[in-house]
């Protein structure tokens, strides 16, 4: 897959046990290739950094130039409250 990153715009999802986060990525960079590590930039308030720190886990969805639409719906910031 390391391979494969274009230049583009992904979307970003975290999930912990109760909550969920979603970014708009529009940078990302191999940081490693053994183990194979990406970079993702977003912010230490957001929704999805709050479920990445707790998770340690988060998926990178590649979009395709017709899905520009869907970007959009993301790039809204949202920050993650305790409930």
């Amino acid at each position: 897959m390391l391979r494969l990153l274009s230049n583009g715009i992904y979307v970003l999802t975290s999930r912990t046990s109760d909550r969920y986060g979603v970014a708009t990525v529009t940078w990302l960079s191999q940081a490693s290739f053994k183990s194979p590590m990406i970079m993702a930039p977003f912010g230490a308030r957001a929704a999805s950094s709050k479920c990445f720190q707790q998770s340690g886990a988060a998926a990178i969805h590649v979009l395709g130039f017709g899905q520009l639409d869907i970007a959009r719906m993301f790039f809204r910031h949202t920050e993650a409250t305790d409930q």
